[in-house]
């Protein structure tokens, strides 16, 4: 028993130690399987290798980006169908 704890304690340490912060390195977040940047900071997953990010803080970014994305595509689609309709009330108009 004492073997494993010996072989257990540094991995212990070493991970007390680790903030969330040590993935992140100067060009953005990393991932924590396979060590490369991630290409976009709004997927849940590794781009690179389709890992889960397991990162709190990441989830959360990761989340509010995809619903500022999601409102902005959705106010396009707004505005779009609204143009449409003058579009066609104007059309009207021009007829009688």
């Amino acid at each position: 028993m004492i073997e494993d704890f010996d072989e257990l304690m540094p991995r212990v340490a070493s991970e007390a130690q680790r903030t969330e912060s040590d993935n992140d390195g100067p060009e953005g977040p990393k991932c924590p399987e396979c060590g490369r940047i991630l290409l976009s900071t709004s997927s849940k997953l590794c781009n690179w290798c389709g890992a889960v990010i397991h990162d709190a803080a990441y989830q959360k970014h990761a989340a509010e980006e995809r619903a500022e994305f999601d409102a902005h595509e959705q106010r396009k689609l707004i505005v779009e169908e609204m143009k449409d309709q003058l579009i066609q009330q104007r059309m009207r108009s021009d007829l009688i």
